[in-house]
């Protein structure tokens, strides 16, 4: 018979490496909160005419790497690419916008794209976003990329680095694209085919192609900042001067557009050299007219996206650090005879419900094989139980790093553990 594997561009997350995950997912949690954001929870799935509308329908995302099906029923759905547009349908569908147009939301969770897997980049990826909704006001801006900033400093990925750019609004933006048309259409041998029918459709996904041969063509093309009007210029200034205070390490990425449609005014990435070519491990931007265009009124918004398998993998080799994050049994429980395996169970139930870490053998080895399983777990003490534990109901405990050893009366046991942990913690 067939062995039944994972599906291609998908992995299993197993321990110690899980930690890992936890951790970071850990401090995307808390210092969202600590800035003022709360989690929102939104399908895997949504109409396919939500992205079609939000994302583009010109973009790689929509053209080529979106799992669309149609139900039973004949609607089309799609598994979500990505998470911004899922957080603003729910804004407008709950109505949130006439309880006070101002929120602040985060999520967490994953998307699909049908794309070439490789390193950090799957077709199941998990990502951790959050949304501002509700203002223009730079200092949103800035909070947002100085909280991703903050995030991945606090997770400890090396060598980071901010690109930040402004593409400006519906007023000015047409005139850059005037001024670029004709210079895409003189390089049009140059690109490859995509951006070749990119350049017809939708000028700016040209700029958003990681092919070194569009690449250099994009580096001929003039910047957006001298095509900004007044205000955008003034909003991306404000921006600047305030991430530059917190930001160790930034600069202006002048062809930097992010890859969909809904971003105006301030976008951003953040990179790691540990990365390669394939640095980024996120980013963001303005969108102040994707609630207009998903049929509600015009509301801005600011956010981010962070991928977390990037950050995984930026931290690696993680390995060491993942296993130190993993929980640590305190006390493992060792019968030695099958006849006292019951009394141990109850004194395993009555530790874990008194707020130890506690486990036991439960196929019925060897003790010696059962010191190993102990040693193995990283428990820090062992509890041999026997005849004579049980009918004097004391145990043995033994500290394996310093093998020193103790008798406890069992009605003492839990208290006794909680003052060694709470010593070692002194």
């Amino acid at each position: 018979m067939k062995e039944i594997r994972a599906v291609k561009g998908t992995s299993d997350i197993l321990p110690p490496q899980s930690y890992l995950w936890q951790y970071v997912e850990k401090v995307c949690r808390t210092l969202s909160e600590r800035a003022g954001y709360l989690e929102i929870r939104t399908p895997i799935f949504e109409e396919t005419g939500l992205f079609e509308r939000s994302i583009g329908e010109t973009t790689e995302v929509v053209e080529k790497q979106m799992y669309t099906f149609t139900t039973a029923g004949g609607e089309q759905i799609t598994l979500r690419p990505e998470m911004t547009a899922p957080t603003m349908r729910a804004y407008l569908e709950n109505n949130l916008h006439k309880k006070g147009a101002f929120r602040k939301f985060y999520y967490i969770g994953p998307s699909f794209r049908y794309e070439r897997p490789q390193a950090g980049r799957s077709r199941q990826f998990h990502q951790f976003g959050v949304e501002a909704i509700g203002s223009k006001d730079p200092l949103l801006d800035a909070e947002t990329i100085i909280l991703a900033w903050d995030i991945a400093t606090e997770c400890g990925v090396p060598g980071l680095s901010l690109h930040l750019n402004s593409i400006g609004c519906a007023e000015c933006r047409p005139q850059y694209r005037k001024t670029v048309s004709a210079q895409v259409e003189s390089f049009l041998p140059s690109l490859c085919e995509d951006c070749g029918r990119r350049a017809k459709r939708n000028l700016f996904r040209v700029f958003d192609c990681k092919k070194e041969t569009c690449r250099k063509v994009i580096a001929k093309l003039p910047p957006i900042d001298a095509s900004l009007c007044l205000p955008c210029r003034e909003q991306f200034e404000k921006v600047k001067q305030l991430v530059s205070r917190y930001v160790n390490k930034w600069e202006i990425d002048p062809h930097l557009v992010r890859g969909l449609d809904y971003y105006t005014n301030t976008v951003y990435e953040l990179t790691a050299e540990a990365l390669g070519a394939q640095d980024s491990i996120g980013g963001g931007g303005r969108y102040d007219y994707l609630i207009r265009d998903l049929g509600g009124p015009e509301i801005p918004a600011v956010g981010f996206a962070l991928g977390l398998d990037r950050i995984i993998l930026a931290l690696s080799p993680g390995s060491q650090r993942a296993s130190s994050l993993q929980p640590r049994t305190t006390v493992f429980l060792a019968p030695v005879s099958e006849d006292v395996r019951e009394f141990a169970c109850d004194l395993l139930i009555r530790l874990r419900r008194s707020g130890i870490a506690a486990d036991m053998d439960f196929e019925a080895k060897s003790l010696k094989a059962q010191l190993r399983q102990a040693d193995k777990s990283n428990a820090r003490f062992v509890a041999v139980i026997g005849q004579e534990e049980v009918q004097n109901s004391f145990v043995k405990l033994k500290e394996l790093a310093s093998g020193k050893e103790e008798k406890v009366q069992i009605d003492a046991l839990s208290a006794r553990m909680s003052q060694l942990m709470l010593d070692e913690c002194v």
